[in-house]
């Protein structure tokens, strides 16, 4: 069995106390994921951001 070994971050930055690890994998590239993607910026492009409490400043 494989170790892996995770790295907590020692001083707060913009991750606070989070564990960084490289091991993650890319979903850029799946295609559940670039279809729902695309979906959402259809749905944005056509209804906005109406009724959220930041839409007025956008």
């Amino acid at each position: 069995m494989q170790v892996v070994k995770k790295a907590s971050a020692d001083k707060k930055s913009v991750y606070g106390n989070a564990i960084i690890s490289d091991k993650v994998k890319d979903h850029g590239d799946d295609p559940f994921v670039v279809k729902k993607a695309e979906e959402a910026k259809l749905f944005f492009q056509k209804n906005g951001l109406k009724g959220l409490p930041f839409s007025e400043a956008l």
